[in-house]
């Protein structure tokens, strides 16, 4: 509808209270609800250009409308899906979706930029890191650093002696990057650094 892009640009504009307002009253026209987006997704391009529509509103009620796509056998579709539900999710809706998330495989490159936009990135982050995945790994050590996430500084410092060059290369920049090496880590963060 023509209505959609307007009212999609003025939450995205609008901080506070104002921005509340806006949601709200996205949530209320049913613009962007199951039933209204059912049409958008009858074809693969339909269905990526819902997943942006959905990500963009942010409605943590559309995630049931997300979900059956993060197990789609489509990479393309599934990682919109996941792109998506990143953005939506909520700090009350993400653990959910973390576990969701657990056994899915993307890319190093593809998890970064979910949790980079994640809008309730710590339940993921802490999926990732104890992942076996090292794609999803690097990135959530990644994402520790770019995110500024404090609370996971000692489990990236526990990484220092990772043998996976890429993972301890990462845990070094993540930690620079939270300018804190964590106490009592300061020794092995040099020591990685100089054996690098």
């Amino acid at each position: 509808p023509a209505a959609l892009e307007p009212m999609l640009q003025l939450q995205a504009t609008l901080a506070g209270d104002a921005g509340e307002r806006a949601t709200e009253l996205l949530r209320r026209s049913g613009l962007v609800r199951a039933g209204a987006l059912s049409a958008r997704f009858r074809t693969r391009f339909s269905r990526l250009e819902a997943f942006e529509i959905l990500a963009r509103a942010r409605l943590p009620e559309t995630l049931p409308v997300i979900h059956p796509f993060l197990a789609d056998r489509d990479d393309m579709l599934r990682f919109a899906a996941a792109r998506a539900a990143a953005r939506v999710a909520d700090a009350a809706t993400a653990p959910d979706l973390a576990q969701r998330l657990a056994g899915t495989t993307f890319g190093s490159r593809a998890w970064l930029e979910i949790l980079l936009i994640a809008r309730a990135p710590l339940p993921l982050v802490r999926t990732l890191l104890a992942s076996r995945d090292p794609a999803a790994r690097w990135a959530a050590v990644e994402a520790v650093g770019r995110r500024y996430l404090l609370a996971f500084a000692d489990d990236v410092a526990g990484l220092l002696s990772e043998d996976d060059a890429e993972l301890l290369a990462a845990a070094l920049r993540a930690l620079a990057r939270l300018r804190y090496p964590p106490a009592g880590r300061a020794a092995p963060v040099l020591a990685a650094a100089r054996a690098r």
